[in-house]
């Protein structure tokens, strides 16, 4: 059961397995999403197939106005640490 929902705090636990799988296809996105462990983002959406979206600056820093990168993850690679 998920129990995410826009506006909570999560931390990036793990860079998701198609990621990794398929990182020689998206190296930019494998390479921010290991950049992104650890850190903490806002929910910002969360979609039919319960992925949470997150923003992020090239740094992989928080992106609080969402115009450089969206990305979708799996909420067993999140961990909730506020509300």
């Amino acid at each position: 059961m998920n129990n995410l929902a826009i506006g909570d705090i999560v931390e990036v636990l793990a860079v998701p397995e198609p990621v990794t799988r398929d990182r020689d296809k998206f190296p930019e996105t494998y390479d921010l999403l290991a950049t992104a462990i650890g850190r903490s983002y806002a929910i910002r959406s969360i979609n039919e197939h319960s992925m949470a979206e997150i923003w992020l600056n090239d740094d992989a820093s928080e992106d609080t106005r969402g115009i450089h990168h969206s990305l979708w993850i799996e909420p067993e690679y999140l961990r909730k640490i506020a509300r």
